[in-house]
């Protein structure tokens, strides 16, 4: 009995001692290497040290049992804030793109400059100046082939090809300040045919560059039309141009005339008018006979000085003998006219016995002698000289 009652008393439940009391149950959730932790009474479960009432074996036992499987669909703090860093960045990314679509694409040309909205089919095109702008507006307009108005009345806007689209042309107002912009030519072909056939800065910049060019020489072909300067400066005629198959071509313009005086112009105006042109003719001879007249004593002594430079010395002397006798046979002449008194026979023979080229040769000094007693006669006294020159032209008819 005393066994059993140290065994179940004092010595015997010294083993045991504060595990007499109530036990406490607890579960603490899963341990530090992810088991979950059992309900636990005291320090029954050391196993080998002999704490608790269990076997070593069913101890071993309980502990090599498997790990449970974790939670499923939880997340670690690494996988959620990785998500959050892929989120973020592609929220980025679509902002960059969308960013893109909106900036402008620009691009420069020889004579303009262009910024082109993408997805839009639309872009502003600034030329160089504003009579740049204007010729590519009228090349543009003339260019376009079909120019009626639409059934509301409105004027269709030009239109080009770049490639194989068709754009559209007009002016730019800007949009703050609704002011139109002289320089700038907005340009239009839509979001579709973008779509299909999109259309660069670059190309856009070439196609505007060509059409700046021709544009201007058709200007330039124009004003030479128009007008032709020669080489002074001044502006000439317009020059004609004769329609293809029309007939033969025109004659060639008349050289200019030379410039007279505003006075002399209007004085030969006048004349003209005032007189038919048969007696424009008429005065026209009259004058070349005059100087024809004028002319012929000068020829005559011409071809008689190789004439008297061949004669002889003895040749010499009878011709100037046979003039003095005919100076003196006219000088009788011209007296016996005078007087009223006839001629000798002797002197009517010698007449006679002149020929032609002395008889011409006599005529010519007696026309001399007249004009040398003309002049002295008006020196002198104007009625003798009339009267003296009317003797001697009756002589010279007689003669």
């Amino acid at each position: 009995d005393k066994f059993d009652s140290k065994g179940s008393g004092a010595k015997g439940d010294k083993g045991r001692g504060k595990g007499a009391r109530p036990a406490t149950s607890w579960s603490g959730g899963p341990a530090k290497d992810g088991a979950p932790r059992g309900e636990r009474i005291g320090r029954s479960e050391r196993g080998s040290g002999g704490w608790g009432n269990e076997p070593a074996n069913e101890i071993g036992a309980r502990k090599e049992e498997p790990d449970a499987m974790p939670m499923v669909g939880a997340k670690t703090v690494q996988q959620i804030e990785a998500e959050m860093l892929i989120a973020k960045l592609s929220s980025k990314g679509e902002m960059s793109t969308d960013k893109a679509n909106k900036t402008p694409l620009e691009a420069k040309g020889s004579h303009c400059e262009v910024k082109k909205h993408s997805e839009i089919g639309c872009a502003v095109v600034t030329m160089e100046s504003e009579s740049a702008r204007e010729v590519v507006m009228k090349l543009a307009i003339h260019k376009r082939a079909d120019r009626e108005q639409d059934n509301e009345g409105k004027e269709r806007r030009p239109t080009i090809s770049i490639g194989d689209v068709q754009v559209q042309l007009r002016s730019h107002v800007d949009k703050a300040n609704k002011v139109e912009i002289k320089t700038d030519i907005f340009v239009a072909w839509g979001r579709q045919a973008e779509k299909a056939t999109p259309l660069s800065p670059g190309v856009i910049a070439a196609a505007f560059d060509d059409l700046f060019r021709e544009a201007r020489k058709e200007m330039a072909a124009t004003f030479q039309d128009a007008v032709i300067l020669p080489s002074n400066g001044a502006p000439s005629a317009p020059r004609y141009q004769q329609p293809l198959g029309s007939g033969p071509p025109p004659p060639p313009p008349a050289s200019p005339a030379p410039q007279l005086i505003p006075m002399q112009q209007a004085l030969l105006q006048q004349q003209m008018a005032q007189q038919p042109m048969q007696q424009v003719q008429q005065q026209q001879q009259q004058m070349q006979q005059q100087q024809q007249q004028q002319q012929q004593p000068q020829l005559q002594q011409q071809q008689q000085q190789p004439q008297l430079q061949q004669l002889n010395p003895q040749q010499l002397q009878q011709q100037q003998a046979a003039m003095f006798s005919l100076m003196q046979t006219a000088a009788a002449s011209a007296a016996a006219a005078a007087t009223g008194t006839p001629l000798t026979p002797q002197q009517l023979q010698q007449l006679q016995q002149l020929t032609p080229q002395q008889l011409q040769q006599f005529q010519i000094a007696s026309q001399q002698r007249q004009q040398q007693q003309a002049q002295m006669a008006l020196q002198a006294n104007p009625q003798q000289a009339q009267q003296a020159a009317a003797v001697m032209a009756q002589a010279a008819q007689h003669a």
